[in-house]
C-alpha cells in the first residue's frame, strides 16, 4: 500500500515536458528569418545578376514593387515568430517543425525563382538563366517560373497563417510551480513516516 502511494506521489512530482529541444538547426532559422528582412528583397533585386544572368528593367521594377512589401511581410513574420514563441525564453529558435520545413521550402523557391524567371530590357527579351546557361526552351520557363511565383505566394500565406496559430510558449518553472498541487508536499512527508 505503501509503495502505491509513494509511486503516485512521485508520479505526480514529476514535471511536465511541454515545449520542443533547441537545436542549433533551430536556432539558424529563426536568425535567418531576422536577416531575410534585408536579404530576400536584395535577392529578388540582383539574384539574377548574382547567378551570372542577363539583368534588365524587371529588376528596377522590383525594387519599387516587390521589394518594400517583401520587407514588410519578413519584418511581421519575424516579429510573429518572436513574439509567439520566443519572447519569454532566453533562446531564440524556430521551434515549429512544420514552420521550419516552410522556411527551407520558400528559399529554395526563392532560389529557384531567379534561376526560372525572364527579364526584358530596352532591346526585348533577354531570357532567363535557365534558359542561357541551361538550354531549357523560353515557353518552359515562362510556365515553371509561373508555378514558382505561385508557390513561393502560397507558402509566404503558410509561414504566416502557422506562425499566427502557434500558440505561445509558458515559462518552464511556472507552469511546474503551478502543476503542483498545496497537499503534495503534505502527501510526501506522510509516506515517509
Amino acid at each position: 500500500m505503501e509503495q502505491t502511494m509513494n509511486r503516485r506521489v512521485d508520479e505526480r512530482m514529476m514535471p511536465t515536458i511541454t515545449t520542443t529541444s533547441v537545436t542549433p538547426c533551430s536556432k539558424l532559422l529563426f536568425w535567418l528569418l531576422l536577416a531575410d528582412i534585408v536579404l530576400l528583397p536584395l535577392w529578388m533585386f540582383d539574384g539574377r545578376g548574382i547567378l551570372g544572368g542577363p539583368g534588365g528593367w524587371g529588376a528596377i521594377l522590383m525594387m519599387f514593387t516587390i521589394c518594400p512589401l517583401l520587407l514588410v511581410y519578413h519584418a511581421i513574420l519575424w516579429f510573429v515568430v518572436w513574439e509567439r514563441q520566443n519572447r519569454r525564453r532566453s533562446q531564440c529558435c524556430v521551434s515549429n517543425e512544420r514552420l521550419s520545413s516552410y522556411v527551407v521550402q520558400y528559399h529554395a523557391m526563392q532560389f529557384l525563382v531567379q534561376v526560372f524567371m525572364d527579364d526584358g530590357g530596352d532591346q526585348g527579351n533577354m531570357g532567363s538563366i535557365a534558359e542561357k546557361q541551361f538550354g531549357f526552351g523560353k515557353a518552359l520557363c515562362g510556365a515553371v517560373e509561373s508555378v514558382l511565383f505561385l508557390v513561393v505566394m502560397i507558402l509566404m500565406v503558410t509561414m504566416m497563417v502557422v506562425a499566427c496559430k502557434e500558440r505561445p510558449l509558458q515559462n518552464q518553472d511556472k507552469e511546474d510551480h503551478d502543476s503542483k498541487r498545496p497537499g503534495d508536499q503534505l502527501e510526501v512527508y506522510e509516506s515517509r513516516t
